[in-house]
């Protein structure tokens, strides 16, 4: 039994954010030097914290498995790893052979988006110098530049691309003049005062909302700002601004 596990090696994949309260997959991978090993099954050390339920699997000689378990982040912020047991009782379940295994790992929570959220701010309009400057960043047509790194596929207008072959986006930044901002005293919730969660779960809404029309939009919070911008990486970088703001 005790040899079913000698030698088996753990790694824990790069665990993606999530929002709080949602779970988390763990992808473990499981590596084999030697002979077929059958019957090994990971759970958490902590079964009130965690759950008590096994993630079974079998080895391939001098290869890999993954095993998958899940933990929910209950806060905003950076969360480690809880303790996780691998262990066997095969070949006959009359032994029981186990390790404890603290994976050196993170898992970022961003805050809980309020629901429902109510309607994003009005954007405000953009100074003359700043507006033409944006504007010469396009291309002859309104609302439309080149395509580059970093945009979102999404800002794509694919019909254009069918008939020229060149990769252009929506230009969301410059259309129209007009700036969204997601301001830190604009999102107070009445009757909360200045409590800072409500706060940062309305701007975690207004976020994705914005992302999700396809809006340009800057982040102002205190003490930090986040420029205009928009596309995947502008919503990873917004999310993790309110999940570790102090």
């Amino acid at each position: 039994t005790h040899a079913n596990l000698r030698g088996l090696t753990l790694h824990l994949r790069p665990i993606p954010p999530v929002f709080a309260g949602d779970p988390a997959l763990l992808d473990i991978v499981i590596t084999n030097p030697g002979a077929e090993r059958h019957g090994v099954a990971l759970r958490f050390h902590d079964r009130e914290a965690h759950g008590s339920s096994f993630a079974w699997c079998d080895v391939p000689a001098l290869g890999q498995t993954t095993a998958r378990v899940t933990i929910v982040p209950p806060r905003r912020g950076w969360h480690g790893m809880p303790t996780i047991v691998a262990e066997t009782g095969f070949p006959f379940g009359l032994f029981r052979a186990w390790t404890l295994w603290r994976p050196a790992a993170q898992v970022l929570a961003y805050p809980r988006p309020e629901p429902p959220a109510p309607p994003l701010p009005a954007a405000a309009a953009v100074a003359g110098e700043q507006a033409a400057a944006r504007r010469t960043q396009g291309s002859e047509f309104d609302g439309m530049r080149a395509w580059r790194r970093g945009d979102s596929m999404r800002d794509v207008l694919w019909k254009k691309v069918a008939r020229s072959g060149e990769m252009v986006s929506r230009d969301t930044a410059g259309a129209g003049g007009r700036e969204l901002s997601l301001e830190w005293h604009e999102a107070r919730v009445p009757g909360r005062g200045n409590d800072t969660e409500p706060r940062l779960a309305r701007l975690a809404a207004w976020v994705l909302a914005a992302d999700g029309q396809g809006l340009a939009y800057r982040l102002a919070l205190p003490g930090r700002e986040l420029p205009v911008g928009h596309g995947d990486a502008h919503r990873r970088a917004a999310l993790e601004a309110l999940a570790l703001h102090a």
